[in-house]
């Protein structure tokens, strides 16, 4: 299983090389989010269009691309407590899907280098490492 988050999203939303590994992972895995994810991808694609890394059409189909995600979603509450512990080091968005991952036992898939790094070293959470090419 594996957790997903606004940043991977929205690179698997932007075809970019991250976001084709981000695709691969979902493909092959079952997949979940805290709910707060629907807001978050929104948010930027929203921003996107209005400064014009997106066309309209484009953030039309981004939406519905979201919306009908094969990624469940899962409500936060029971997050707060272990994601109040992660904000230590993480925002508390970010503490949100490293809670999820690490009292799932799942995988964390984030576009986010620095969550990624901070997650694993700090709190031995397991991140997806979609950057091994770019180190060939």
């Amino acid at each position: 299983m594996i957790v997903v988050d606004a940043s991977a999203f929205l690179e698997l939303l932007l075809r970019t090389s991250t976001g084709l590994a981000v695709e691969r992972l979902l493909a092959g895995n079952i997949s979940s989010t805290p709910h707060l994810f629907d807001a978050e991808v929104l948010h930027r694609v929203v921003m996107f269009g209005k400064h014009g890394v997106l066309e309209t059409q484009e953030v039309d189909s981004a939406v519905i691309d979201l919306h009908d995600a094969p990624i469940a979603r899962v409500d936060h509450r029971p997050l707060l407590h272990r994601a109040r512990q992660l904000s230590a080091a993480l925002s508390g968005y970010d503490a949100l899907y490293a809670a999820l991952a690490d009292l799932s036992g799942a995988m964390l898939v984030t576009g986010d280098r620095s969550f990624a790094s901070t997650a694993r070293s700090q709190f031995g959470v397991d991140v997806a490492d979609l950057w091994a090419a770019d180190r060939s």
